[in-house]
This record gives structure tokens, C-alpha cells and sequence, in this order.
């Protein structure tokens, strides 16, 4: 009787576990999130060059498998200023190792992080959203695409700019008066976020 209750406790916590740091999935559902929402959400902001990445069970829950992410910081927009940036992120299949996670070593990212849970866990803010590739098109130009394509990113933001009294360049104006999806300049991107950061 007394092992079935602790199997039952032990389901519990492992469930809030998972629960919690499903910030983190392939297949996991999240709410649709503009980027006024993410970034007030959002811990810690950066641009950064991924250095490695690690499937390993988590340190103190060894049933969980997680991968560990490690940055260059190039910039710093949100959070305390670092050279380097690690996260640990839950992982729900493992099976094809880390390819499996949407982290390479060489990859450019601008990240959206979520506060580390008190198992310290994160992911970026509403999955894929909250996570932007960053490429350079033919001009050497750099664009930002987060894992949805952008698609949603500036919706119903209008009334937020305003009411935060942010001044919008005339390109990042039209974007969200009228969202599209597809990739955006990294430079007004930074900036926005910048503007919604200092007028939290």
C-alpha cells in the first residue's frame, strides 16, 4: 500500500515536472504569443552563437532527458550582460539525439528565454516562438525567422505601442499595422524589443 502511494506521489511531481518545463516541445501546445507578450515574459534576451549542445538526464532527475545549450553572447538586450549563455531545456523524445531538439552548434539565434524553473529548466518563450534563426539574404542583410515563420508575431500590437508610447520607424510601422509573416530585418527587430524592454 505504502509503495503504490509513493509511485502515485512520485507521478504527481514528475508530472509538474514536465508540465512546467514543457516550455521546451516538439508537439507541445502553447497559446499564440505577439512579441510585446514574449518579451515581457521573457528573463533573459540575447543574440548568440550556439557552441555546443548535450543530451544528458537531468542532474538531480535522472528520468529526465534534457539538452544543454550553450552560447557566444553577441548581444545582450534583456538580463544581466555575459559572455556565455547555458539553458537547460527538457526534451520529450530523444530518440533522434540532438538534431531532434532544433539546436546545432554554429547556429545564430535570438532567444526569448523564460526564468529558469526551480529545477532549472527553461526553454524560449511559447516554444518556437520565442526562438529566431537569423540568416543573412543576398544583399548580406540579416533576417530573424522564429519557428512559426513569424507568422502572428506583431498581432493586435497597435493599441500595446501605443499605449506604451513607443515611436516606431516607418518599416516596423508597417509591419504591425499590417503583420505578415515571413523573415524581418534583425536590426529593427533588436530595436523593437529594445523599445518594449525599456518601456515595461
Amino acid at each position: 500500500m505504502l509503495n503504490h502511494k509513493i509511485r502515485i506521489v512520485l507521478a504527481l511531481i514528475l508530472s509538474t515536472i514536465i508540465f512546467e518545463s514543457a516550455h521546451g516541445q516538439e508537439g507541445a501546445m502553447v497559446r499564440p504569443e505577439n512579441l510585446a507578450q514574449m518579451a515581457d515574459e521573457a528573463a533573459t534576451i540575447l543574440r548568440g552563437r550556439i557552441v555546443s549542445v548535450r543530451m544528458e538526464p537531468h542532474p538531480q532527475l535522472t528520468n529526465l532527458q534534457t539538452v544543454l545549450v550553450t552560447l557566444q553572447v553577441d548581444q545582450v538586450l534583456k538580463g544581466q550582460p555575459a559572455q556565455t549563455f547555458s539553458f537547460r531545456q527538457y526534451t520529450w523524445d530523444f530518440r533522434g539525439g540532438a538534431r531532434r531538439t532544433g539546436y546545432a552548434p554554429g547556429q545564430n539565434l535570438l532567444l526569448l528565454m523564460t526564468k529558469p524553473s526551480q529545477y532549472g529548466l527553461s526553454s524560449p518563450v511559447g516554444l518556437e516562438q520565442g526562438r529566431f534563426q537569423i540568416t543573412a539574404d543576398s544583399q548580406g542583410r540579416l533576417l530573424a525567422t522564429n519557428g512559426h515563420g513569424n507568422a502572428g508575431l506583431f498581432a493586435n500590437m497597435t493599441a500595446d505601442i501605443q499605449k506604451r508610447g513607443i515611436a516606431l520607424s516607418r518599416s516596423m510601422s508597417s509591419l504591425v499595422a499590417q503583420p505578415q509573416s515571413g523573415p524581418i530585418p534583425l536590426d529593427d527587430l533588436t530595436t523593437l524589443i529594445r523599445q518594449l524592454v525599456g518601456a515595461q
